[in-house]
């Protein structure tokens, strides 16, 4: 049987293993975490997952955490070893120890407090016992030493009798079972254990695991050197040449994948992987990636990836199926091209051509250098090389043109068998003659680089290049030159040639063109891809492409169905080379090998997502802590006004040393910060109040996580205080209003006081207009007056003068007869009767009251006694006559005036030193 197994091996590899030949190379991607990282000892013996995703290690220094970035330690009680760890369905974490167990739970500032439940037990031998096993039940947890089992339920810690001393007890098909040494397999039912029928025989077996097996009601007891199905009471040997092979090894550990496959760890040979039939799928060990052969505890984590805690450290194996190449010393170099030709595997390197031979990449003779990408060409194999152009043929290269940095090979017209080619300087023509591909020429009048082309005829090509971006080409009808060149787009880095379904595309970045038939005019054109926004496009072959959206995610498109049907799980790097292995194969190259992604199998994988693990709320007194729940992404409750400063602790689902992480706060920046301390995570301060969001990521993945929180207005910008706000602000647009109709009110009242004011100083100037006028013309009559009186005046002393002169001269004449003396007297008589004519007086005193008003009242009313002729002096005096003019007036000699006046100024009662016309001229 042995033999006819080696044989079975031997013929599976030959005849499928050489359909993917670099399956010989390829292992899984693994992460060391050694103790001097993790700052523990080197042992660590059990390891489990948290509610919060965290990894617990029980290790001989004590409990350990890892968030994907950092680890925290815990020590028990005395310092001592922690052999078991597992969490409860509340999220405590339980852990058990030499003489310990009982459960850490966090505290409000994120830190683990352990509770001890040992002073619930009362064995005396207890404390010389160590707990090796805990298993979470749906009712109960149970902590398990090789002398006790102790039930954990309800807060009490009760004991369950045990037939004898156990090894380690196992949770399956709903059941728990226990090896009792030297007695055979036993199940748990209520509070005891009860033998397992036909199971007498594992009694000496040293069971390490006892497993779910691959139908309903069947387990897999996992012995030290043997492994066993059970089933209907029936125990069989699980796979016989798995059995041999691991006999040596010694398993210590083994679990069953959540795919189904199980996993085997031993204490000499590292783990195996098996299907769920036992047969051999990989194996891991110190030789090809494990820190160290012996394996202590295993783990799956909800990622799939899978936790080995070694003897010497923690290992992390994130893909269980061999993946990838590792060429971590740069011996071959970084890949830009592979292909499988004839059942032969090759690689294009910037250190040559490498074909992969008795599981070794050999470099092709003479092909040092950069080599750039494969093309069949009639079933022949063509490499571009920085030497020109070879021809491969098994393990030999021959150059067939000298022409530096060819490129891809591609028919120019299928009539006259003619090929072309881009190289660094110039465009190659070739033939096929003679069965081989044969360099014809260069074409004349074009010295670019062209990375890409596509040929629209046989004198038409569409040409991408570093220098001239993409533009199209005419050839001569004869093939010798470049007749035309026309520059369409300008270079850019999306810049990218393609075909799909028949026609041809160019895609600018941002807009796609394709050419018309048979004219080849280039217009715009729909997105081929509506379901989502290109940023990038790779042809992988004639008629599929892999397109790439803004995130970073890339997408299979076929020619046959251009319907989006497959997405890659590709690690988000600047710059990807994809390419197409087989029907459902793509190598991703990079720097330090590359990865094989099968599109058939969906591994679950997911890089380096971070996630926030805990929030610190700072406030101006003191500050606590916020643990969100992986399944949400939001603070459900609002945060204070003067909660604004917080500090954002950072995780990884799937952490890798080459992790970088990256955040940003929307709305207040739209640009990536890296992370300077992953340990310090994110620190926000004095955040204005609204609604945020926290994005995150890492290089791995281009899978966004973000967290959204909202920051409260102030007390005082509250719904509450903004209707208060906003009934002030109408109260006071209402006041306002009032107060407008007041002062308009107010100022109407103003105008039309002003009106009547302005009316009343109009009617006052009017009237003061009026005694102007009636003044002016009181002044004109007054002077007019002035002037009769004056004139009367003079022309009574004119006339008496006349008089008195006529009087004079009558009487030189006077007749001495009486007749005539009578008549000269009669004559005199009216003479004199004219020099005091009462009418003329009475003419003079009312022209002189006219023109003095009141004068005569005044006078009166201070000097009562004045008769009628100091009245007539006082106004002679008053229009300023001299006395020999009042002598005139009154027809008595100036003697007799200055008589009058004399004795007018002792009834005055004038001073001697006050001039009598004076005093007069004041009245």
């Amino acid at each position: 049987m042995k033999h006819l197994y080696v044989l079975f091996i031997f013929c599976f590899y030959s005849v499928f293993g050489q359909k993917e030949p670099w399956k010989v190379v390829l292992q899984s991607n693994v992460n060391h975490f050694s103790a001097q990282e993790y700052g523990g000892h080197t042992q660590n013996w059990d390891i489990c997952q948290g509610n919060n995703q965290f990894v617990y290690v029980a290790n001989s220094k004590g409990l350990m955490e890892f968030n994907g970035i950092d680890w925290k330690i815990f020590s028990l009680p005395g310092q001592k070893i922690v052999r078991s760890v597992a969490v409860g369905a509340e999220g405590n974490i339980y852990t058990g120890g030499l003489g310990e167990f009982g459960f850490w739970k966090r505290d409000v500032n994120g830190l683990l407090n352990y509770f001890s439940l040992k002073d619930q037990i009362k064995d005396k031998e207890f404390p010389h016992e160590e707990i090796w096993k805990i298993l979470v039940l749906k009712d109960q947890i149970l902590f398990q030493s090789f002398g006790f089992m102790y039930s954990y339920k309800q807060n009490k810690v009760s004991k369950i009798k045990l037939p004898g001393p156990i090894l380690f007890c196992f949770e399956a098909e709903g059941s728990v079972y226990a090896e009792v040494i030297g007695l055979g397999l036993y199940e748990l039912k209520g509070s005891a254990l009860e033998m397992v029928p036909n199971t007498q025989m594992l009694g000496q077996e040293s069971i390490c695991a006892i497993l779910n097996g691959r139908t309903p009601g069947e387990i897999i007891i996992v012995g030290s050197s043997n492994v066993f199905a059970f089933q209907n009471k029936r125990l069989v040997t699980f796979n016989k040449g798995f059995n041999l092979e691991i006999r040596k090894a010694k398993i210590n550990k083994a679990i069953r994948l959540s795919n189904g496959n199980y996993v085997f760890g031993t204490l000499l040979n590292g783990i195996y992987l098996t299907d769920g039939y036992g047969n051999i799928l990989n194996h891991y060990n110190q030789l090809n990636g494990l820190q160290n052969n012996t394996v202590l505890s295993l783990f799956e984590a909800s990622d799939r990836q899978l936790w080995v805690g070694l003897n010497s450290g923690i290992d992390l194996i994130h893909n269980l199926e061999n993946t990838h190449y590792l060429d971590p010393n740069g011996d071959v170099g970084t890949v830009f091209d592979a292909i499988q030709y004839q059942n032969r595997f090759y690689i294009a390197t910037n250190h040559g051509i490498y074909l992969l031979k008795n599981k070794h990449f050999n470099l092709i003779g003479n092909t040092q250098g950069h080599s750039l990408n494969f093309t069949i060409v009639n079933g022949q194999l063509y490499c571009g090389h920085s030497n020109g152009t070879y021809w491969i043929q098994n393990d030999k290269a021959k150059l067939i043109s000298k022409i530096t940095g060819g490129g891809k090979i591609k028919l120019l017209d299928k009539a006259s068998d003619l090929y072309i080619q881009g190289t660094y300087t110039r465009l190659c023509i070739y033939q096929f003659i003679n069965k081989k591909l044969t360099f014809i020429r260069s074409l004349e009048g074009f010295s670019d680089p062209v990375s890409d082309f596509i040929c629209l005829d046989k004198n038409q090509i569409l040409a991408k290049s570093a220098t001239w971006g993409i533009s199209k080409l005419l050839i001569d009808k004869d093939l010798m030159k470049i007749q035309t060149r026309k520059k369409l787009f300008h270079q850019s880095p999306a810049n990218s040639l393609f075909s799909l379904n028949d026609i041809n595309y160019i895609f600018t970045g941002s807009n796609f063109y394709t050419d018309q038939s048979p004219t080849h005019k280039i217009v715009r054109a729909n997105n081929p891809f509506p379901q989502i926004i290109p940023s990038k496009i790779i042809q992988t072959n004639a008629d599929e492409v892999i397109v790439f959206n803004q995130l970073g995610q890339g997408y299979v498109f076929s020619g046959n169905d251009s319907q989006l049907y497959n997405r890659l799980d590709l690690p988000e790097k600047e710059e990807l080379n994809i390419l197409k292995l087989n029907t459902n194969t793509y190598l991703v190259a990079g720097n330090e090998g590359f990865e094989i992604i099968d599109t058939r199998k969906k591994t679950g994988k997911i890089w380096d997502k971070p996630f926030v693990y805990s929030i610190q709320v700072f406030t101006n007194d003191s500050n606590y802590f916020i643990y969100p729940s992986l399944q949400t992404n939001a603070l459900q409750e609002k945060l204070a006004y003067n909660e604004n400063q917080l500090k954002f602790k950072i995780g990884l689902l799937h952490p890798s040393h080459q992790s970088k992480l990256y955040y940003k706060l929307w709305p207040i920046q739209n640009y990536w910060n890296e992370f300077t301390d992953y340990k310090g995570g994110v620190v926000l301060n004095k955040l204005p109040p609204g609604d945020y969001k926290l994005f995150i990521k890492s290089n791995k993945n281009a899978q966004l996580n973000y967290y959204s929180f909202s920051i409260k207005d102030p007390w005082y910008w509250s719904w509450f205080s903004k209707s208060i706000y906003l009934m002030i602000f109408l109260a006071a647009i209402w006041l306002a209003y009032k107060i407008h109709l007041y002062r308009l009110k107010l100022k109407q009242e103003e105008i039309s006081k002003e009106m009547a004011y302005q009316i009343q100083i109009n009617e006052e100037r009017n009237k003061q207009e009026i005694i102007r006028l009636k003044n002016e013309k009181l002044e004109i009559d007054l002077h007019t007056k002035n002037e009769e009186l004056s004139n009367l005046t003079f022309s009574i002393i004119k006339r008496n003068e006349s008089l008195q002169k006529i009087k004079l001269d009558l009487d030189r004449i006077k007749p001495k007869e009486d007749q005539k003396n009578y008549i000269f007297n009669s004559i005199v008589h009216q003479i004199e009767d004219n020099f005091n004519s009462k009418k003329e007086w009475k003419i003079f005193e009312e022209n002189f009251n006219e023109v003095h008003e009141l004068f005569f009242k005044k006078l009166l009313s201070q000097f009562p006694d004045l008769s009628h002729g100091d009245l007539g002096l006082a106004a002679y005096l008053k229009m300023n006559l001299s006395s020999k003019e009042i002598s005139q007036i009154l027809n008595i000699t100036p003697r007799s005036v200055e008589l009058k006046r004399y004795r007018l100024r002792k009834k005055l009662a004038l001073p001697t030193e006050q001039g009598l016309s004076e005093f007069l001229m004041n009245v």
